[in-house]
């Protein structure tokens, strides 16, 4: 398989054509801001109104900030031509190039050189701009999208007027108490004081990976099989521990056996052997038998617990201790009838842990999958929706003939998107961009502009994917589109970076 690397330019602002599709890699500190209301500035005095724009970005606070930037940057290359008036076409050639042997302000150099003739007409397109820019859309995809349903009600067939709920958190949680307790009376009274005793049945415990498949509506479940406790063989193994007494362990092995300076290195590197029978084993089992059922899971300290596996593993290889032990010895210990019920009470506990870790990976995948069927049920029912259902509906009304449609006019009324943080997009979002401005009939009909950092894709948090990412960056490659990075980092100095490698030079 060959893998094409597309030719990357490394300067947006002087280099792109507002046609097609556009791709920005572009890292923290690399002067990203600085780019977007650059390239938005040529936009709008080169080719479209503000009406005809939507800039997108992840938050709220980020987009205010964009539109801020814009508006300054409209400013000051306003300020900059009405200078440049009276000046003919070969004193603004004089200027333009001094200004490039400056290393001067990109966007000023590509202007000047693209209205070097027409400096009156720039200023006085800057004011049009000016005056109409708070009908420039700088927003989130999430209301956007609330937008593009209001706006376009008859066309996308999406005329039910619903509002937007500031509860979807409320409505999660609700659904999650409701889903677990109907599930919970459909279980054994057995598995629930199981569950219940390890904290599988604690409705706060379920919401982040709720709110993940909320986030990602069209990631696929994998099944997962329901689990079944079986504990009747551990009852029955605990209620030999009574026969004996495990305090003895001490005089056994302490004071009259001299086994501790045979102990493993391996097996002991925390607590010594002596530890383990004077103190961990018998309270161990103490707390064992003082549980009806689930001491061990519940009341010892999580130390404790590891000890005692890494006993097990040790005690079941007969490597507990050294293998210069004598054999008399040995054979005392490793057949000590009190030590082997133990390790078997143990071993099955074990077992039974593994299963309620499996259990809660169940409850997780039932919970999560109900709530995602449920939510768009109870949300029509209050007559609201959230960002994310809007984006879902969205989607939907694309689609098909009609959707074709839809997308028309749509991308008639906004020829030109710059969607910002392109790495937090969930591949729902992004199928309503491909749908509008990717689609193979009418992405050279407009421009769409996707600014991301890869590196960042991975923060499944913020609801972006990898894989989104991805299959983005080979559509724009398969289109021809056009691809740029921004290499410098304007937020360190190279005595900074030479000190940091000294650093980790020295503490590797």
């Amino acid at each position: 398989m060959t893998i094409v690397k597309p030719e990357v330019s490394f300067y947006p602002i002087q280099d792109i054509q507002f046609q097609g599709l556009h791709w920005i890699e572009a890292s923290a500190g690399s002067g990203k801001t600085f780019t977007l209301s650059s390239l938005l500035v040529r936009i709008l005095l080169e080719k479209y109104l503000p009406k005809q724009a939507v800039a997108t970005t992840f938050t709220r606070a980020a987009a205010a900030e964009l539109k801020q930037r814009i508006r300054a940057r409209i400013v000051e290359m306003q300020s900059f031509f009405k200078e440049r008036i009276g000046f003919d076409h070969q004193a603004n050639i004089e200027h333009l190039q001094q200004l490039k042997a400056a290393d001067e302000d990109p966007l000023k150099i590509v202007l000047l050189e693209k209205f070097s003739t027409q400096v009156a007409y720039a200023c006085s397109r800057l004011q049009l701009v000016l005056e109409q820019l708070d009908e420039l859309f700088v927003g989130t995809l999430d209301s956007f999208s609330q937008k593009l349903l209001r706006e376009f009600a008859f066309e996308s067939g999406k005329i039910e007027r619903v509002e937007i709920t500031d509860q979807s958190k409320q409505y999660t949680e609700q659904l999650i108490h409701d889903v677990l307790r109907e599930w919970i009376q459909q279980q054994s009274q057995q598995d629930i004081d199981w569950l219940f005793a390890v904290g599988c049945l604690d409705p706060k415990e379920y919401f982040a990976v709720a709110e993940n498949v909320l986030n990602f509506p069209n990631a696929q479940f994998t099944e997962v099989s329901h689990p079944k406790l079986q504990v009747e063989e551990y009852l029955q193994l605990r209620e030999k521990l009574k026969a004996f007494d495990y305090t003895q362990l001490k005089r056994k092995y302490v004071e009259q056996g001299g086994f501790a300076e045979y102990q493993s290195g391996r097996y002991f590197k925390t607590i010594t052997f002596n530890q383990l029978m004077e103190d961990i084993i018998p309270n161990a089992v103490f707390k064992i038998l003082q549980s009806k059922e689930k001491g061990f899971l519940v009341l010892l300290p999580k130390s404790e617990k590891e000890y005692l596996i890494s006993f097990v593993g040790s005690f079941t290889n007969k490597k507990t201790l050294k293998k210069n032990l004598p054999k008399e010895n040995a054979e005392q210990f490793y057949t000590d009838p009190s030590l082997v019920v133990l390790v078997e009470v143990l071993t099955k506990l074990q077992e039974i842990g593994n299963i309620l870790t499996r259990y809660k990976h169940y409850i997780s995948y039932y919970i999560a999958s109900q709530v995602k069927l449920r939510l768009p049920a109870l949300l029509q029912q209050q007559g609201e929706t959230t960002f994310a259902q809007q984006i879902k509906t969205l989607s939907e009304a694309l689609q098909g003939e009609h959707g074709e449609h839809f997308a028309a006019f749509v991308q008639s009324s906004y020829p030109l998107i710059l969607v910002d943080e392109f790495q937090d997009t969930n591949q729902e979002q992004d199928n309503m961009l491909a749908s509008i401005w990717r689609a193979p009939t009418k992405y050279e009909k407009g421009c769409m502009i996707m600014v991301g950092d890869r590196k960042q894709a991975i923060y499944g948090f913020r609801g972006g994917d990898m894989l989104t990412f991805i299959r983005a960056y080979h559509d724009v490659l398969s289109k021809k589109g056009h691809f740029y990075r921004l290499k410098y980092n304007h937020r360190t100095i190279q005595p900074l970076v030479e000190a940091v490698d000294a650093l980790f030079m020295q503490h590797p």
